[in-house]
């Protein structure tokens, strides 16, 4: 449970980060999207495995355009 809050948290931090950058119109979009999922899940009680992979895949999109811009 601490790590998954610990990730939600720099989530947060990289999608604050990837917000002050010049995106794309489409990354925009991208990050709100990502945004929003995380902020679904970051509320949610518990996860089952269906959930670990959804956020994972979040992450990875994450990660992504982080990399892309060297946030």
């Amino acid at each position: 449970v601490e790590e998954t809050r610990l990730r939600f948290a720099h989530a947060k931090k990289m999608l604050g980060k990837l917000r002050e950058t010049s995106l794309t119109m489409a990354e925009r979009l991208e990050i709100e999207e990502l945004a929003c999922v995380i902020e679904a899940y970051r509320q949610k009680d518990g996860f089952d495995s269906g959930d670990v992979h959804a956020t994972s895949e979040v992450f990875a999109r994450l990660l992504k355009l982080a990399a892309k811009y060297a946030v």
